[in-house]
């Protein structure tokens, strides 16, 4: 069984070398106007979420599961999917004195993109096993630069992995299809599993 829905593209990039400083080699990560260029080649024209050194660019179509995004900090997250015991998940964590409601916003305002967020920054990799439905997650992690992403048992929604020919890393909720010709290596996710790493994450099962 498949579901229509919309896709979601995570990237995390190699970082670039540069001699700024004569004296030493400095280390830059690509800049923002950068992955934007490096998103739209890919067609993703919806939204661009940006954080220093990756982002996550979305294309929603109407009549679909869409995909709900969220930044906070230096975590970026996408949600693809149904989230079955959002509702629960949602009263345990307005009731949780770590987290605070922003001023102005309902609860019901509360997307399954937050929501992941809350849960990987309480529970880390093992939020996952908290979530009840059918979906496909990624959360980029700015700071430390890597990914965290993961699939429902049911397999519902694909979740590839990908690594580019100039070594970004990819993960991406749609059949990689026409992007083969960017790819050096292409990894399905497999259902019930997540990844979580750097550059070379390796697959681990729950």
């Amino acid at each position: 069984m498949s579901i229509s829905h919309g896709t979601f593209i995570c990237v995390c990039p190699p970082k670039a070398l540069t001699f700024d400083d004569p004296e030493s080699l400095v280390v830059h990560r690509k800049t923002e106007v950068d992955l934007s260029g490096f998103l739209k080649e890919f067609e993703f024209n919806g939204e661009i979420v940006l954080g220093e050194g990756g982002g996550i660019a979305v294309t929603n179509v109407e009549d679909t599961y869409n995909v709900k995004t969220w930044k906070q900090d230096r975590l970026i997250s996408a949600f693809c999917g149904v989230m079955e015991n959002k509702e629960m998940l949602v009263g345990k964590m307005v009731k949780d004195p770590d987290y605070t409601l922003r001023e102005g916003v309902e609860i019901a305002d509360i997307n399954e993109a937050e929501v992941i967020i809350y849960l990987f920054s309480k529970y880390g990799r093992k939020c996952v096993t908290r979530v009840r439905g059918e979906f496909a997650l990624a959360i980029f992690d700015a700071r430390l630069v890597r990914v965290y992403a993961a699939r429902d048992p049911s397999g519902v929604v694909p979740l590839n992995q990908v690594r580019l020919r100039d070594g970004t890393v990819a993960i991406m909720n749609f059949d990689v299809g026409g992007f083969e010709c960017y790819c050096e290596c292409v990894t399905e996710i497999p259902p019930g599993h997540y990844i979580h790493g750097g550059r070379r994450s390796d697959i681990a099962q729950q």
